[in-house]
């Protein structure tokens, strides 16, 4: 004698916990997804506000997110005005590079900075945020020794929009000097 087994038709009350059971499972492995992009190290500095040296953008905070594919960098103002910012990033073996843009009247001018003036970084972003007294630098991880590095450490600078003289800087050691930060490890 053979058995036979059948499924039995899903009821409606079946049918609907099934459903809920799939996009729960699908919601899970969006987040799981999307969180291992958040998992990169992030370093956030704070800055003394009216410190500033002279007319110019007055670091108050600044943070390095070390993501696989790219170095997000943002520094916050304690008040948006013209000015350039350079943001130094430094890796164990492959040197330093620089991100400034010139923040003056007019368009934004972006440079990728470093110790040979063939190196170019495609699609580095820039957005400055008036509203929030801020800059955000998105530099893609190819632009930093083709992609294969580890660890950074930054420090910020800022220099008046009428001249070349440094305004502000962070983070600063025990005597009031600009100092790298920690290592920021990749994420």
């Amino acid at each position: 004698m053979t058995a036979c087994l059948r499924r039995a038709p899903l009821t409606g009350y079946h049918s609907t916990m099934f459903k809920r059971l799939a996009v729960s499972v699908l919601a899970m492995g969006f987040v799981l997804i999307s969180a291992s992009g958040a998992m990169a190290e992030q370093l956030t500095v704070t800055d003394d506000a009216n410190d500033n040296m002279g007319r110019g953008l007055d670091i108050i905070q600044a943070s390095v997110s070390n993501r696989d594919q790219s170095v997000v960098a943002t520094v916050f103002f304690r008040k948006d005005r013209l000015g350039d910012v350079v943001v130094a990033l430094r890796t164990r073996h492959h040197g330093t590079v620089g991100l400034a843009v010139k923040h003056r009247s007019g368009p934004d001018k972006v440079s990728f900075l470093t110790r040979h003036d063939n190196v170019k970084c495609p699609h580095l972003q820039v957005d400055w945020m008036p509203k929030q007294a801020a800059v955000e630098f998105r530099m893609p991880a190819r632009c930093l020794n083709g992609g294969n590095y580890g660890a950074v450490k930054t420090w910020v600078l800022t220099e008046g929009a009428h001249g070349g003289s440094d305004t502000d800087y962070a983070p600063v050691n025990t005597h009031g000097k600009l100092t790298y930060s920690r290592w920021v490890s990749r994420g």
